[in-house]
């Protein structure tokens, strides 16, 4: 019978960091969004200047955006859940590819930069919560680079043939 091989433990730790962070990620953008919901919610029975100054503070402003694009948007949301889905594939499937790891560092430390413009965005409007949940999820994406980079230090080989080893025959 085969066994499939495991991955290193540090690709592990690596997928799982970055699961994790994903999580936390989507948790703290539906806890945003129901926050917006809420504040429009709250000043439905407001007069009517106070309503449009609670709905101007819950729409994307141009300080939201980071070179036009708005971070919030659900399809750049997704795209970075797929990202980070992926970046655990490529973990737990090439371990030892040093390339791969090294483009997952470089993608992790992306996200983290991100991740920070989000925490001074909460802090800035008073969101100690969600500013939180951001910074975790940064202090997640910097501590899964380091451990991206731990993999690419101790790998053999530079391209895709870091695969893990073959299915070893169990007696």
């Amino acid at each position: 019978m085969l066994m499939p091989a495991m991955p290193p433990p540090l690709a592990r730790v690596l997928a799982a960091v970055i699961v994790l962070a994903g999580v936390f990620f989507a948790a703290g953008v539906a806890i945003e969004r129901s926050s917006h919901t809420e504040s429009s919610a709250h000043s439905e029975g407001a007069d009517t200047a106070g309503a449009e100054e609670a709905q101007a503070e819950s729409a994307p402003t141009e300080s939201e955006s980071i070179l036009g694009i708005n971070p919030e948007s659900p399809a750049l949301i997704a795209v970075a859940l797929v990202v980070s889905i992926a970046l655990a594939v490529v973990a737990l499937a090439f371990p030892g590819s040093r390339r791969l790891m090294l483009s997952a560092a470089a993608v992790l430390l992306t996200f983290v930069a991100i991740d920070i413009l989000e925490v001074i965005h909460q802090v800035d409007a008073s969101r100690a919560g969600v500013a939180m949940l951001a910074a975790l999820v940064a202090v997640l994406h910097a501590g899964g680079a380091a451990v991206a980079f731990l993999l690419a230090r101790a790998s053999t080989t530079s391209g895709l043939e870091g695969r893990r080893p073959e299915p070893k025959a169990v007696v």
